[in-house]
C-alpha cells in the first residue's frame, strides 16, 4: 500500500487537534511518515513547541487548583499576576 503524504499545513493541524483529543491510528501513522520525510525544519519546531506548551500547562493546571464554578471574576492573585506578565513583556 503507497501512503500518500500529507501537507506541513497538515500535520499542524493534526498536532493541534492532538492536544484535544486523541488522534486515530491512520492520523498518528500519516503524522510520523510526515515527519520522518519532511525536509522543512518548521514541523518539528512546531511539534516541539507544542510538547512544550502541553507539558507547562499541565504542570500549571496541576499546580493551580481550578477557581470555582460560581465565581465569574478573577481572583485578586490571579490578576496581578496577569499585570506583572503585561508589565514584564513591555519591558522587553
Amino acid at each position: 500500500m503507497i501512503v500518500k503524504p500529507i501537507s506541513c499545513r497538515r500535520a499542524a493541524e493534526l498536532e493541534s487537534k492532538a492536544m484535544e483529543q486523541p488522534l486515530s491510528t491512520w492520523e498518528r501513522v500519516l503524522l510520523r511518515y510526515h515527519y520522518f520525510i519532511c525536509k522543512h525544519v518548521c514541523c518539528n519546531s512546531f511539534k516541539n513547541k507544542l510538547q512544550i506548551l502541553r507539558s507547562g500547562c499541565k504542570k500549571l493546571s496541576d499546580a493551580e487548583p481550578d477557581p470555582p464554578a460560581s465565581s465569574p471574576c478573577l481572583s485578586a492573585d490571579c490578576k496581578k499576576k496577569i499585570l506583572e506578565a503585561i508589565q514584564a513583556e513591555k519591558k522587553d
